[in-house]
């Protein structure tokens, strides 16, 4: 086997280094990938116990309101302080609110 010139040993170098990048790139994907699937997971998780404790509260004022610590009358003028949304207050038995005052 010929001895290599200095070009050929650079630019078997050059490959070598090329190489290692073209591997580097990919294994920084594959991690960012992974990050942003966790990502993922976590905020689906945290959107979910959100609407399970939003459940619960639902389900512990109305119990107030069957057991009589809480009059409907108590719920409704506490739901129409809250509610903003049309469909939302049509649920409550409540008018919609003008423009003006929403929000």
């Amino acid at each position: 086997m010929a001895k290599k010139t200095p070009e050929q040993r650079l630019a078997d170098l050059q490959k070598q280094q090329d190489k290692v990048e073209g591997q580097l790139k990919q294994r920084r994907e594959r991690i960012i990938r992974q990050k942003r699937q966790q990502q993922a997971k976590l905020t689906n998780q945290k959107r979910k116990e959100d609407t399970r404790r939003k459940v619960l509260i639902g389900a512990a004022v109305m119990a107030k309101v069957q057991a009589g610590e809480m009059t409907n009358d108590q719920l409704t003028t506490w739901m129409d302080g809250y509610l903003t949304r049309d469909d939302d207050r049509e649920l409550f038995n409540l008018e919609p609110r003008d423009d003006d005052n929403a929000g």
